[in-house]
C-alpha cells in the first residue's frame, strides 16, 4: 500500500468517524430532552401533591 492509498483510507475512516459521532450525538440529545421532559413532569406532579400548594390553591379558589 502506497502513501496515497493510505491517505485516502485515513480520510474515509475520518469521515465515517465524524458521521458516526454526529449520529450518536443526535440520539443522545433526543434522549436528554426526553429525560428532561420526564423529570419536569415528575417535578410538576410533586408540586401538585405538596401540602402547601394544595392549601394555596384552595385559598385562591375560595
Amino acid at each position: 500500500m502506497n502513501l496515497d492509498t493510505a491517505a485516502a483510507w485515513a480520510e474515509v475512516f475520518g469521515l465515517v468517524t465524524i458521521l458516526g459521532a454526529a449520529i450518536y450525538s443526535w440520539f443522545q440529545i433526543k434522549e436528554l430532552r426526553r429525560s428532561r421532559d420526564s423529570t419536569t413532569a415528575m417535578s410538576l406532579a410533586a408540586n401538585f401533591q405538596n401540602e402547601d400548594f394544595v392549601v394555596g390553591l384552595t385559598s385562591i379558589r375560595t
